[in-house]
């Protein structure tokens, strides 16, 4: 429990930097157009940290469902005033609650910490929308484009670092007869590895999933990989059938379960 109110006690204090100025781009008109990607980081650990921890029933989850519900861009001041004042009320109420759970609202029957496994998928859901962002600068200053798979790798290792401490880069599959047979990203204390890929125009569904076989069979040699998750990101949409890909490759078993995200897909 002093973990987690440890988190939720720092996310509060972060929240003083947020005001109306900073939380977003404004319009040529000055309302809100875009969520700030300091802004979007902050919530979504709220979202992710109250959400795994509290039941649905709750207070801090009643409190976020309705912070869901309110329409900042193309208003002034008092719909964020509004916004963010709900999420710091849901903050405020999960100490009270950590400190005396009344009404059984904590989910002692599940893991208090957010699962590793659900961070590193939310991560990957909102990668493109992150990409997107950075390329809106202030007074037209150069874009920051996701050109290529070091571009990729670079991102997500900074997006990662906000929930992971120990995330190992480029790590050696021991064993294994190729060379420059290294897994992207191993997260140590949850076991679990992230293998990135860019398409492009050059590479099909059908040579990218041969890579990505090829790359399990390399991969589950690694000592304490529990999961292998395969982060394919298709800005282009060179691949037809995203879920397709997902579903033909994706497997759970007691040694090692994969798990493939195409983003963004269409449909």
């Amino acid at each position: 429990m002093d973990t987690l109110k440890a988190q939720i006690q720092r996310l509060l204090k972060e929240a003083d930097k947020f005001n109306y100025e900073n939380f977003s781009t404004k319009s040529q008109y000055g309302f809100p157009e875009r969520y700030s990607p300091e802004w979007l980081s902050w919530s979504n650990r709220v979202f992710v940290i109250l959400d795994s921890s509290f039941k649905d029933n709750s207070s801090p989850i009643k409190l976020i469902n309705y912070c869901k519900q309110i329409q900042v861009f193309g208003y002034y001041e008092d719909k964020f005033l509004q916004l963010k004042s709900f999420l710091v009320n849901a903050l405020k109420s999960s100490i009270s609650i950590l400190e005396d759970d009344l009404y059984h609202e904590i989910k002692y029957d599940e893991v208090i910490q957010p699962d590793a496994l659900e961070l590193v998928k939310m991560i990957i859901s909102r990668f493109h929308l992150v990409a997107r962002q950075l390329k809106i600068r202030h007074s037209n200053r150069v874009a920051l484009e996701i050109n290529d798979e070091y571009d990729t790798q670079d991102l997500l290792h900074a997006l990662l670092k906000l929930f992971f401490k120990d995330i190992r880069p480029e790590v050696a599959v021991p064993n294994f007869a190729e060379k420059n047979s290294r897994l992207d990203f191993f997260i140590v204390d949850a076991g679990i590895g992230i293998e990135v890929k860019k398409t492009r125009e050059s590479m099909d569904a059908k040579e990218l999933g041969k890579q990505l076989i090829d790359d399990i069979a390399r991969y589950k040699m690694l000592p304490n990989l529990k999961t292998l998750v395969f982060f394919v990101y298709d800005p282009d949409e060179w691949i037809n059938n995203p879920v397709g890909l997902e579903n033909d490759l994706c497997q759970k078993n007691d040694t090692l379960n994969i798990e493939v995200f195409v983003v963004p897909k269409i449909y």
